[in-house]
């Protein structure tokens, strides 16, 4: 049954994501942070893929079965819908980072927050901020940890790389492209 806009506008959060399913691929996930996104399922090659439309109420529920029936018309076409919305270069490192960081605000601690991004800004940013997900290898963010243990600071190194590793983690499933072998590396 089609998904009605007030159960859209009353949905709440819980503890864990939920969907509430509108049909032909269209869904509401809603998040435990209250936050309510639109997504839309689809094969393309044989592959099942995730296209994120945008975030409610931004994108009204007329206008994510809009967009879904462009998807439809491009997969008629023999295009994949989800390809035409990444750039070839991608994000940045700073770009995802503080996107990333912008995605947990509500879940830490003022203090703890900004401790975090001033982390990021005094130790990764000059290092890896301006270069694309892609282009980072596991040694660049190895080199970057083994500059803050020379100065002594073990567990700031340690804390940045748990950063980084959440920062392509969270990465990963907003489609940026990144460099996979970077999460499975045992270098680092």
């Amino acid at each position: 049954m089609p998904l009605k806009e007030l159960e859209a506008r009353y949905a709440t959060k819980r503890a864990q994501d939920y969907k509430l399913a509108d049909g032909a691929g269209l869904y509401l996930l809603v998040r435990p942070n209250g936050s309510k996104l639109w997504r839309m399922k689809y094969r393309f090659d044989g592959k099942e893929k995730l296209l994120s439309l945008g975030r409610y109420p931004d994108l009204s529920l007329a206008e994510a079965r809009l967009r879904r029936a462009e998807a439809k018309v491009a997969l008629g076409q023999g295009r994949d819908p989800g390809a035409s919305n990444k750039t070839p270069a991608g994000k940045t490192f700073e770009e995802a980072a503080r996107a990333w960081h912008e995605n947990r605000l509500s879940n830490l601690d003022d203090g703890h927050a900004a401790r975090l991004m001033t982390r990021l800004e005094r130790d990764a940013f000059p290092v890896l901020g301006s270069r694309p997900l892609r282009a980072i290898t596991s040694a660049d963010v190895l080199a970057m940890v083994r500059t803050v243990e020379a100065r002594g600071a073990l567990d700031v190194s340690r804390r940045i790389k748990q950063h980084v590793s959440q920062i392509y983690r969270f990465a990963i499933p907003q489609g940026w492209p990144i460099r996979t072998r970077l999460l499975t590396s045992q270098t680092c």
